[in-house]
């Protein structure tokens, strides 16, 4: 399965859509393609913005879909946890970096709620 390595531009972490975002770090996302690459780190960083404020005229959008704020990369050996052979599509795996969380992300897994 192909993986992507999506990463925020350089110099647009100051643009006000990363307030839709919980991660603001690179991610590895396992996808068929980019575009759906870029909808699971959408679902698994979404974070809920209500309300506009003045100096913020329009609400936040997820930045992960937005490719003039996330550059993304075909890679062909994703890193992946100690013992791990492969990661079912749909993972996300935030590597270190700034988030908006109290909680350390540890990454998404979609099989995940289907076996609970």
């Amino acid at each position: 399965m192909p993986t992507y390595l999506l990463i925020p531009r350089e110099g647009a972490l100051d643009d006000p859509d990363w307030e839709a975002s919980l991660h603001i770090g690179p991610c590895t996302v396992v996808a068929a393609d980019e575009r759906t690459a870029r909808r699971y780190a959408d679902g698994a960083f979404c974070r809920a913005v209500m309300e506009r404020r003045p100096e913020r005229p329009r609400l936040p959008v997820s930045p992960w879909s937005q490719p003039r704020l996330v550059r993304a990369e075909a890679i062909a050996d994703p890193p992946l946890p100690p013992g791990t052979a492969a990661a079912p599509e749909g993972t996300v795996l935030a590597h270190p970096g700034p988030s908006r969380s109290s909680a350390a992300f540890k990454g998404y897994d979609p099989t995940a709620s289907a076996a609970a």
